[in-house]
């Protein structure tokens, strides 16, 4: 805790795991090979390593504390295995861009939940599954690179991500679940691709900022109130099998069926 000098450590291969605060505010630690061994990464062990760009968690961890990486403002590249079945709050606070290295299939629900730091985020093209809340309430999010091999957007997934003003969807994604990207507010334009299956209940409601919708024409179900306070919109374009009565579009707007 607190050694300002250390820049490098290898941790033994008979540790399974390292408490809180271990290495807080080791500011210039620079690298730490984590053991195959290790299961749990308690709260704050990593705080404040300002110096710190890249990591590598072994799959062999499967739960992660509070605030592991809060203040580790140089950290922008990480890989977090899909064991982890427990995770912590406020992991990454004060992160602004980070790549997830590949090897991971499912990002893991609430993993950057209101990180309102986080700016830019790339997804490896291993990842198949964005998880429930897993970018909720990312305020300042202002740029989403999707890899081309996605196949679902869980519920709550970019719930408050206020800045985005633009996404385009992978070819690949089949189901967008309920409030998806709901509040959205600067959301102006969207990509939508033409494997969509399934777009959930208010998944897209009050993205003020949009104001043309074109849904491909496999699309087979719209949850209610999908598009409800999407004030700028002003045409719709959707398959004629899609009941528009409860949809939440706004009255006036320009409908094309297909």
């Amino acid at each position: 805790y607190g050694c300002k000098s250390l820049q490098e450590i290898v941790i033994p291969s008979s540790v399974i795991s390292i408490d809180d605060d271990t290495f807080s505010g080791c500011s210039s630690l620079k690298n730490i090979s984590l053991p195959s061994s290790l299961k749990s990464l308690q709260n704050n062990v990593f705080y404040g390593w300002i110096s710190l760009q890249e990591i590598i968690i072994p799959s062999s961890v499967i739960s992660i504390g509070d605030k592991l990486f809060a203040g580790c403002s140089s950290l922008h590249k990480i890989s977090i295995p899909s064991s982890i079945s427990s995770l912590g709050k406020n992991i990454f606070s004060d992160i602004q861009s980070i790549e997830l290295i590949e090897n991971i299939d499912y990002i893991h629900d609430y993993l950057f939940y209101q990180c309102d730091s986080l700016c830019h985020i790339i997804l490896p093209q291993s990842v198949l599954t964005i998880g429930s809340y897993a970018f909720y309430g990312c305020s300042s999010l202002t740029e989403i690179e999707f890899n081309e091999s996605l196949e679902l957007i869980k519920k709550f997934a970019f719930y408050g991500c206020s800045s985005i003003i633009k996404i385009s969807i992978p070819e690949t994604v089949t189901i967008i679940e309920d409030y998806a990207f709901e509040k959205c507010t600067l959301l102006k334009e969207i990509k939508f691709p033409s494997s969509l299956e399934e777009i959930g209940t208010e998944s897209f409601k009050e993205c003020k900022s949009i104001e043309i919708v074109s849904l491909p024409s496999c699309l087979e179900f719209v949850g209610d109130n999908a598009f409800e306070g999407c004030t700028s919109l002003i045409k719709i374009q959707l398959p004629s099998s899609i009941d528009i009565d409860y949809l939440g579009f706004p009255h006036g707007i320009e409908v094309q069926l297909i």
